[in-house]
C-alpha cells in the first residue's frame, strides 16, 4: 500500500468547498425586518461587551485563556459529541500504519 501524500493542485476553492459555502443564497428582506436584524445584532454586541468584557491587554487575554483552559477538554469532547476521541484514535492508527511503509522508522513516544 502506497502512503505517499497526494498533492492537490487547484487554484479554485469550488473544488474543495460545497456550493452553498462558495455562493451563498442571498437573503431578501424588507426595511422593517432589516431594522429588526440591526437592532438584534446591536443587542448581541452589547451583551458581549457587558458579559465577556473583551480587552486588548495581554493580561486580559491571559486571564480569559487561563479561565477557559481549565475546562477545554470537557467542552471540546461535549461539542464534538465524543468524536474527538475517535479522531485521535484514527490519527494514531494512520501514523502507526504509515510508519510501517516508511524506510526510516518514526519513533512514537
Amino acid at each position: 500500500m502506497n502512503c505517499e501524500p497526494i498533492i492537490l493542485i487547484s487554484k479554485s476553492k469550488e473544488d474543495f468547498l460545497p456550493r452553498y459555502a462558495v455562493n451563498p443564497t442571498p437573503l431578501e428582506y424588507g426595511p422593517i425586518k432589516g431594522l429588526f436584524i440591526n437592532v438584534f445584532l446591536a443587542l448581541l454586541k452589547l451583551i458581549v461587551l457587558i458579559f465577556l468584557k473583551p480587552g486588548t491587554e495581554i493580561r486580559d487575554v491571559k486571564e480569559v485563556y487561563d479561565r477557559e483552559a481549565e475546562n477545554y477538554e470537557r467542552k471540546h469532547h461535549l461539542t464534538t459529541r465524543g468524536q474527538d476521541t475517535i479522531w485521535r484514535r484514527m490519527a494514531g492508527w494512520i501514523i502507526a500504519v504509515s510508519a510501517v511503509n516508511i524506510p526510516h522508522r518514526i519513533k512514537i513516544k
